[in-house]
């Protein structure tokens, strides 16, 4: 009956024994005696809290030493059940929670599950509560949780995160008096923690004080521990601040490159977030932005570069299953109509695409207004299904960390700071994918931007298995209509449509859809959906028409903007009385992201007369968004990395 005890005590002084000459054959010895006496006492034996305590203290001592995740596991799971067995008013809880808070840091340092640091949180501030002022070990305590919330803060940057680890610290710092042996490391923690205020929030008086912090740590460690200080320092001065990538625009060229961003950069090193007035969760209704009303078909418009070389990295994509889900993009045939005899020479993507072969004659007649058709032909190419995609792409992001603030961005300046966080959080770059909105954001007000109206009607017509192109408008430049027919995969057809280059205007036209489905009928009598042998020719009245709709294409002259720029402006905060609200109004419902002065600690943030923002453009795409999304994002990815490695 007494083996267990003598296996506890063994196991307790070779433990001591490990402590002082760190021999490993000391330390699995113990791991192996306390586990003998684990199974000794069974569950409801006063002593078998103690022993999980000691056989998990043993066991996180191997996992620092050979990194094994079954002990680090074991570990957890260990000190679980001592404190469910130590339960609330138990002598011991104390330091069965501090235990399990380092278990737990530890496998979030593994991991970097944001779930794991938490916890590691939660425990350290149980185990506070349990040790009043004046406990001689509520400052080993104070210091664990001071620790936990700071690594909290390199990930979120909030603000109440720094603060209190700053707070936590100073506190633990008080009974750890000069020649203590842990001051030496508060100290140093201090001045961390206050250094990474300073850096964010220019506030003087921290600068002064992790000066004075490293100095008195400094001090207190000889030469000969000073090599593990330095080692120590460059280990916290590795977790550089988590970079903040604000994207103006939730378009496919936004939501794409948030997808983008949160793929090449962890979130653990940047957070984005993307603020616009409409997203696709409860704004694909709006007219506000040209995404949802898309056709989203593959075909490129121009044949040149870098146009071109974004739509193949984009074809290459949506045809990657690992990356777009194979229902969200229909490969199909496509019919081309043209008004030239060798329109198909001029197909710089048919050897991308493939499977380029002529159309008999007869060919229906053209646009009215364009000459006639002389060549005909068909490829396979591929439609996204829209609004299904953009749902997708939102959700994919958000899953990568991706933030998404309903806001309106009216001014550079207005992002300034991080939307949608209490504290004041700085940008270091911002992603201008705002469409039309870059012709009026204050820093920008790109002149060249124009918009491309578009009218479509959407058809019941589950029957039409391919799509169809006429290429009369990019023959002649002064027409502002021509055909298409685009498939979705549930049955509905979009048919269009108008190319009206500076119309603003949202309504449909009621004779502009007469004359668009008369044309279509011509292309495709395919798309009536009820019989035709009594009236004979197919008319409008037999289609099924669900919905008619508008939509502006974000264009601009010249081409799309791609490139980063360092937009300066007069710095907001310079002024009490300037408001970027006031110079750029905000709808009603929509709060801006930045509009007013920032105080904080009551020190007037920015003191700088003039404001720089680091700004990658992306914006400007015309028809052609969703075929140039994934080239442009990749760009973008390059640029912002460009301007990190300034840093």
């Amino acid at each position: 009956p007494n083996r267990a005890e003598s296996l506890y005590s063994i196991a307790y002084s070779i433990m001591e024994r490990y402590l002082q000459t760190n021999s490993r054959a000391d330390l699995d010895l113990s791991i192996v005696y306390n586990e003998e006496a684990l199974q000794l006492r069974a569950v409801g034996h006063p002593d078998r809290a103690q022993t999980l305590h000691e056989l998990a203290y043993g066991t996180l001592e191997r996992y620092r030493q050979c990194r094994s995740r079954a002990d680090l596991d074991l570990t957890i799971i260990q000190n679980e059940e001592a404190l469910q067995l130590r339960n609330v008013g138990h002598p011991d809880r104390a330091i069965t929670l501090l235990h399990l808070g380092f278990s737990m840091r530890h496998r979030y340092e593994a991991t970097k599950d944001r779930v794991d640091l938490d916890l590691s949180i939660k425990y350290f501030d149980e185990a506070l509560q349990l040790r009043p002022t004046g406990n001689p070990d509520r400052a080993v305590t104070l210091h664990s949780l001071a620790y936990s919330i700071l690594e909290r803060y390199l990930q979120s940057h909030d603000r109440a995160d720094l603060d209190l680890s700053i707070t936590h610290n100073e506190e633990a710092l008080k009974p750890r008096a000069v020649g203590h042996p842990g001051r030496a490391q508060t100290l140093h923690e201090l001045a961390y923690g206050t250094l990474e205020r300073y850096k964010r929030y220019k506030i003087r008086t921290d600068l002064d004080l992790s000066i004075v912090y490293n100095e008195e740590a400094l001090q207190l460690r000889s030469i000969g521990t000073r090599v593990i200080s330095t080692k120590m320092l460059d280990s916290s001065t590795s977790k550089a601040p988590v970079k903040q990538i604000v994207i103006i625009g939730s378009g496919v060229i936004g939501l794409t490159a948030a997808y983008e961003l949160s793929t090449h950069h962890a979130h653990s090193k940047a957070q984005i977030t993307v603020i616009a007035r409409d997203m696709p969760h409860g704004g694909l209704d709006s007219t506000g932005w040209a995404s949802p009303w898309a056709g989203a078909n593959w075909f490129p418009f121009v044949n040149r570069d870098p146009e071109n070389k974004w739509e193949k990295v984009s074809w290459r994509k949506f045809n990657d299953k690992s990356v777009v889900p194979e229902e969200l993009v229909v490969r199909m045939p496509t019919k081309f109509y043209s008004t030239r005899k060798d329109q198909a020479q001029d197909l710089w993507y048919h050897e991308e695409v493939g499977d380029l072969k002529p159309l008999p004659e007869p060919w229906p007649m053209s646009v009215p207004g364009s000459p006639p058709t002389a060549s005909a032909f068909e490829l396979t190419t591929l439609t996204v299904c829209v609004p299904q995609y953009l749902l997708w792409l939102q959700d994919e992001a958000t899953k990568r960390g991706v933030k998404f603030v309903k806001g309106w961005v009216g001014s550079v300046a207005d992002v300034e700071f991080v939307p949608g966080t209490e504290n004041q959080i700085r940008t270091d770059v911002v992603i201008n994918a705002s469409g039309l909105g870059a012709k009026q954001i204050i820093g920008v007000e790109d002149a060249l931007v124009f918009p491309i109206r578009g009218q479509t009607i959407l058809v019941r017509a589950p029957q039409i298995k391919w799509s169809l192109l006429g290429f009369s408008l990019y023959d002649n430049k002064l027409a502002k209509e021509t055909i298409y027919v685009i498939p979705r995969r549930n049955g509905d057809v979009i048919v269009g449509g108008t190319f009206q280059e500076g119309n603003w205007d949202v309504s449909p036209d009621p004779d502009t859809a007469r004359r668009i489905l008369e044309v279509a009928l011509n292309y495709c009598p395919e798309l009536v959906t009820r019989s035709t042998e009594a009236t004979g020719a197919p008319k409008i009245s037999d289609m099924t028409i669900l919905r008619h709709s508008v939509g502006l294409r974000p264009a601009r002259k010249g081409g799309a903007r791609v490139e980063r720029q360092i937009i300066t402006m007069p710095n907001p905060h310079d002024s009490s009385e300037l408001r970027w609200s006031d110079m750029a109004p905000v709808p009603n419902g929509l709060s801006a992201g930045q509009s007013t002065p920032i105080l904080i600690n009551g020190i007037r943030a920015g003191q700088d007369k003039e404001l720089k923002m680091r700004v990658v453009h992306a914006y400007g795409v015309g028809p052609a968004g969703y075929q140039m999304s994934w080239g442009i994002a990749e760009d973008v990815v390059k640029l912002v990395n460009e301007f990190f490695h300034e840093d």
